[in-house]
């Protein structure tokens, strides 16, 4: 070891002048002489004098050789024997003082770093990255050379961190292609301290290879019960840049199902899965990434669909006709498990004839009896009538009679324009041309109203289910009010021209139209934006100059809407991406000039205009779709059907959360617990507009009971709920979810947490402001000013009825909290104090002092002052009960005996990381310490067990996540 010193004694002479180490040796000299006798005056320890403190101070002065204050400590340690340790405190504290005026001396005159950058592009390849910098002005200065990625929450890493450079550049290797870096240098001074240069502009490497690690999953829902929702981001290592993502969607309930491949571009961050998708059902998803020069990993995981609703199940759709004059209504029997059978009805029989397909229904009111709340109804509307036709499953020929007209306009030269409806609320609207707006009930058809007249150009209209407003178009603008005709308001005007369709989505949060001619097409807005900016958050998502009708699955989460000019089907999320053509296996299809249509599960009901309806059908034994037209035997009128609309629930779903509560947070009161939440996290393709009023249910169990049953507390309408008369002293777990009629959403992640046994007096919280020293209540419901003047303070601790507290200028005052007049004393002879903590048991103060890297205590009043142990604190905490220190450095979690001795190290953050400890805790009941650790924009919360000893002190070391922040 003497040797060593020597060498580095003799290196450190040839690059730091005599002069200039005479002048350190002087300095910290004179430092050990000041700081000993205030010491002395504090630790009257009669085995060592002020004069034999001084000593070895400067003891610890000699031995700094520009090594390291580790180094320098170690000296201490082998300069004494055993009988005299209690001179190595004052030793380590010259070496403290040494690398200070070093380290002052080098800053001095140090010039400053400049960001390293590349010398030219030439110098980057696809793994490695030449780097130059600024030299440094003193040949003591070396360099390490750390980099990050150019991403907000990426930690700086060292290159070569053992192997110090002496020259200011350096080739960067081992580096993935096609990644952007960032790149400093750290002057080092010592090995603790050292100045950090600029960070480079962002570098790329080249590209090459293909992509090395897989898509990032960030969501795996199922929104419905025959659909799947993935989002990504895109892999860390594409290594070049991505052509497309390959997705494959594998049925596992089922092996003989075939799985489903569909690639998205590379701009593409999320896919639903809709084609096969089957309820209740459990499906592994896989999405992969590829470049030009190849595939990459594939991310996988599994989903489980929803099941389906029992009570939609039950009921039967109905198809809404309007006709010029009338309204219709079709009730359509759908049972998958027949065969296709044609039943012909006369007037008094049913003939049977299996050999024809496909499947017809063709009834009189003699002969087939039926629960019109079970059946599907369409309803037409004609220029006089709104038709309410019962489907039973038929194609080709209905025998109906006027019992079926839902509505019939009473006067002859007004016909009707449009047919929505209100599926939970039994009602059928209708606006015509003398521009009113009616109502009619399904269930009994005399009851009808009219909710607005007058309105001028009206034609369209659109119901939103979830809010209860009714849509309608007047001229060149949308328009909507209440179900009664009230709150009217405009949703967007001046449109270039009228709309040939429009379809409000209450459900995904937007509104549709159509419009025909130059710039003609399907065009969306965000229900969030209404009025003036409304035109600004338009968007056309298909072009197609030809567009009238549109119509959507809520189940697939997919628009339909029929090419004129290539007369076929075309489908798109509800965004209008992903376009495709649908059912393109039609034989004969008839899909030109389409002037209505809707759907039931994705089977096509349409009308040209004429006093025909089509429906699509599939022809099991070829797997072709074919068009049929009704030909409906309706000789009390010929009118031409202006409008078809599907009646049934599964038309206006009720919105099921996809996700959890977000943001849960528990906190504890003396009586009381305090439970708080935000809504949902949406869906990416889900505007802002969409319908989110949840309601929440809490699930409550007391863990210290576990053959108890859990509490659940439902119709919860705001964002947080309080708890009253829970156990005191019990343990309980809490999850919040959200529900609407629809169903309910998944549980969050459970919180776990104890409630206050039964205390005399109320926990509080005591805080610092710029109004002064504050108490709150745990729940923050109450707050108090406590001390007025003490607005500086950097550390809190309390004993009894005192508070003693850090101020800024390093001293340890206190105030007695109970008097009326709360005067503030200093307790003497303490400097440079950093944290103060109290031992309750033994009554003794503790406090860090940053100058002398030590750690004190003395009676509360400040007396028998003595030093702990050498140590450099931020935070100080004591647990009374087990008897130990606890603090936190820069770098690292530390522990020791009240004593100092059995000093432990539980976790340490590499030097020079851009990490660092941000505050220590303790819960002495739960046997549990914790720490928060800073890094660029992040701040992680840290868990280890306070009684664990030896080896097992890092075992038990978890990290808890990020922690985001919170206000009361």
């Amino acid at each position: 070891m003497v040797a060593e010193l020597i060498r580095a004694f003799l290196l450190f002479s040839v690059v730091f002048s005599r002069s200039d180490a005479q002048d350190l040796l002087t300095e910290c000299t004179e430092r050990c002489d000041s700081s000993m006798l205030i010491t002395n005056a504090i630790d009257r320890d009669l085995s060592c004098d002020a004069s034999c403190k001084i000593t070895s101070c400067q003891t610890g002065c000699d031995s700094w050789t520009n090594t390291s204050l580790a180094d320098c400590t170690r000296a201490c340690n082998e300069s004494f024997t055993a009988n005299s340790t209690v001179k190595v405190a004052p030793c380590s504290t010259g070496c403290t003082f040494a690398q200070d005026v070093y380290v002052e001396r080098i800053k001095d005159d140090l010039n400053s770093p400049s960001p390293p950058s590349t010398p030219s592009s030439a110098q980057v390849s696809h793994d490695s990255v030449v780097l130059q910098w600024n030299e440094a002005n003193s040949s003591l200065i070396t360099y390490l050379v750390q980099w990050r990625y150019n991403t907000g929450n990426s930690d700086w890493r060292f290159y070569l961190p053992s192997q110090p450079l002496q020259d200011p550049n350096v080739t960067v290797t081992d580096l993935h292609a096609y990644t952007t870096y960032r790149f400093r240098v750290l002057w080092l001074i010592t090995d603790e301290e050292f100045i950090a240069s600029p960070q480079s502009i962002p570098i790329q490497t080249l590209p090459f290879g293909a992509p090395s690690s897989p898509p990032i999953i960030t969501q795996l829902t199922s929104p419905t019960t025959r659909s799947v929702y993935i989002t990504w981001n895109p892999p860390q290592f594409p290594n070049r840049p991505l052509t497309l993502y390959k997705l494959l969607l594998t049925n596992l309930d089922d092996t003989t199902a075939v799985t489903v491949f569909k690639d998205v571009t590379a701009s593409q961050r999320y896919f639903q899965f809709s084609s096969s998708v089957q309820p209740n059902t459990t499906y592994s998803v896989s999405v992969r990434p590829e470049n030009s020069d190849g595939l990459g990993p594939a991310a996988v995981a599994n989903i489980t669909t929803l099941a389906t609703n029992p009570e939609d199940d039950s009921l039967y759709p109905v198809l809404l006709m309007g006709s010029n004059h009338h309204i219709l209504r079709v009730d359509l029997l759908l049972d998958d498990s027949l065969y296709p059978v044609l039943l012909m009805g006369s007037n008094h029989h049913i003939l049977r004839d299996d050999s024809l397909y496909p499947v017809l229904l063709m009834g009189s009111n003699h002969h087939i009896l039926r629960d019109d709340s079970l059946y599907p109804v369409l309803l037409m509307g004609s220029n006089l009538h709104i038709l309410r036709v019962e489907l039973d499953g038929g194609d080709d020929y209905w025998g109906e009679t006027e019992d079926d007209i839902l509505f019939e306009s009473a006067n002859d030269s007004v016909s009707i324009i449009g047919v929505a409806f209100h599926v939970r609320r039994d009602q059928v609207y209708y606006s015509d041309t003398a521009g009113t707006v009616g109502r009619v009930s399904m269930v009994n058809s005399s009851d009808t109203a009219v909710i607005l007249t007058g309105v001028s150009q009206l034609s369209y209209l659109s119901v939103d289910w979830l809010h209860d407003r009714l849509y309608y178009v007047s001229g060149r603008d949308v328009m909507r009010c209440s179900l009664d005709g009230s709150q009217q308001e405009v949703v967007l005007q001046y449109l270039s021209q009228t709309p040939g369709e429009l379809l409000v989505n209450p459900y995904h949060g937007f509104l549709y139209w159509t419009q025909a001619g130059e710039g003609g097409g399907l065009y969306r807005m965000d229900l969030a934006h209404l009025g003036a900016n409304a035109t600004n958050s338009t968007r056309r998502i298909a072009d197609q100059d030809h567009l009238q009708a549109v119509t959507i699955s809520y189940s697939s989460l997919r628009l339909f809407f029929p090419d004129k000019q290539m007369n076929v089907m075309l489908s798109t999320f509800i965004d209008g991406s992903d376009r495709e053509d649908f059912h393109a296996n039609t034989v004969s299809p008839q899909l030109t000039d389409v002037k209505s249509l809707t759907h039931f599960e994705e089977s096509f009901f349409w009308t040209r205009g004429e006093d025909q309806v089509y429906r699509e059908v599939l022809n099991p034994r070829t797997g072709q779709f074919v068009h049929n037209q009704f030909t409906f035997n309706f000789a009390f009128f010929n009118e031409p059907f202006v409008g078809l609309e599907m009646y049934h629930p599964s038309m206006q779903p009720i919105p099921v959360p996809s996700n959890p509560p977000q943001d849960f947070r528990v906190l504890f009161g003396d009586e009381s617990v305090f439970l708080s939440w935000s809504r949902p996290e949406q869906l990416s393709t889900f505007g802002k507009g969409s319908w989110q009023d949840w309601r929440y249910e809490l699930e409550v169990q007391n863990l210290d009971s576990p053959n108890e049953n859990s509490t659940v507390v439902s119709d919860i309408m705001a964002h947080n709920h309080t708890l009253q008369g829970l156990e005191k002293g019990a343990q309980y777990s809490f999850s919040v979810r959200a529900y609407s009629q629809g169903g309910q959403g998944p549980w969050s992640s459970s919180f776990v947490g104890r409630v206050y046994s039964q205390v005399p007096t109320a926990p509080s919280l005591v805080l610092v402001t710029s109004e002064g020293v504050v108490q709150s209540s745990i729940d923050g419901s109450t707050l108090q000013t406590e001390q007025p003047n003490v607005t500086d303070a950097a550390d809190l601790a309390w004993m009894d009825i005192n508070v003693y507290y850090v101020t800024s200028g390093g001293e340890v005052a206190y105030w007695n909290s109970s008097g009326d007049v709360q005067e503030v004393s200093s307790l003497p002879w303490v400097t440079s104090a950093r944290a103060v903590a109290v031992d309750w048991i033994g009554r003794k103060l503790y406090w860090a002092n940053s100058a002398q890297h030590r750690i004190y205590r003395s009676q509360l009043n400040g007396d028998s002052m003595e030093q702990v142990m050498s140590a450099s604190v931020q935070d100080l905490e004591v647990n009374t009960l087990s008897g130990h220190l606890f603090w936190t450095s820069a770098h690292a979690v530390e522990r020791a005996r009240l004593n100092g001795q059995d000093r432990t190290t539980y976790w340490r953050v590499e030097n020079f990381s851009g990490r660092q400890l941000a505050g220590i805790t303790l819960d002495t009941r739960g046997e549990m310490v914790y720490w928060l650790v800073s890094g660029l924009d992040m701040l992680d919360l840290y868990q280890a067990s306070s009684t664990a000893e030896g080896s097992l002190v890092s075992s038990t070391v978890q990290s808890l996540g990020p922690v985001n922040s919170y206000t009361v």
